[in-house]
């Protein structure tokens, strides 16, 4: 019998003192050792984790995990991965935040200045109407008193009497003519309210689309 057997066995050599070396037995290849299977499927679930939650693509998906399989993507390969896709969302983030006041001062800014022309156009056509409708009464009392005046003076002078009821019937004219422009007006002013109505509406809309950017932007933020 050999001497040393035990111990050359226990130390990798060969019996009987043949001084041959032979590898030790491993359960796993040093590759697949038992805590590289851990660390590979902590980043396999992670790698899965991502593209449920839409933070990478398909591309990427299925890259990182060709990477896994031939053992060339570790812990920090996937801290990368997270910090490319956080760049990215940070960045998608910052342009809907910049999107938001372009609205604001172009949409919203366009109906105020509408909304102001209108207010304006309304308060001119007020004052002319009632101006018009003034000059109408005016035009009322004169003829009252032209036709007065023909009653008082076609006994005396029937000729002065005439002129008084002619110039009655030009007065009527231009109190026809000047009803007619009030009424017009009138129509007018309510388109304006109508318009007015509509812009104010569309002005609350924007705002209320931006209101709901802004909180959109937050969630993102905070999620």
């Amino acid at each position: 019998m050999c001497g040393g057997g035990f111990r050359n066995i226990m130390f990798g050599y060969g019996g009987c003192g043949t001084g041959h070396y032979e590898q030790p037995y491993e359960p796993y290849p040093r590759s697949y050792a038992p805590e590289r299977l851990s660390d590979r499927e902590l980043i396999q679930g992670e790698i899965k984790k991502l593209y449920a939650e839409g933070t990478i693509e398909r591309e990427q998906y299925y890259d990182a995990l060709d990477r896994l399989n031939r053992g060339n993507f570790t812990l920090d390969d996937l801290a990368s991965l997270r910090e490319r896709t956080s760049e990215k969302e940070s960045s998608t983030r910052k342009f809907q935040k910049e999107r938001t006041p372009v609205r604001e001062s172009s949409e919203v800014s366009k109906l105020n200045s509408k909304k102001a022309e209108i207010a304006k156009a309304k308060e001119q056509m007020s004052s002319l109407i009632s101006e018009l409708n003034q000059n109408s009464d005016q035009l009322k009392n004169q003829m009252a008193l032209e036709e007065k005046l023909a009653e008082g003076t076609i006994a005396i002078d029937e000729q002065k009497a005439r002129e008084h009821l002619l110039n009655k019937q030009d007065l009527l004219e231009q109190a026809s003519h000047l009803e007619t422009r009030i009424k017009e007006l009138e129509s007018d002013l309510k388109q304006l309210e109508g318009l007015e109505i509509k812009v104010e509406a569309k002005i609350l809309e924007q705002e209320a689309l931006s209101q709901r950017e802004k909180l959109m932007n937050l969630a993102a933020e905070l999620g």
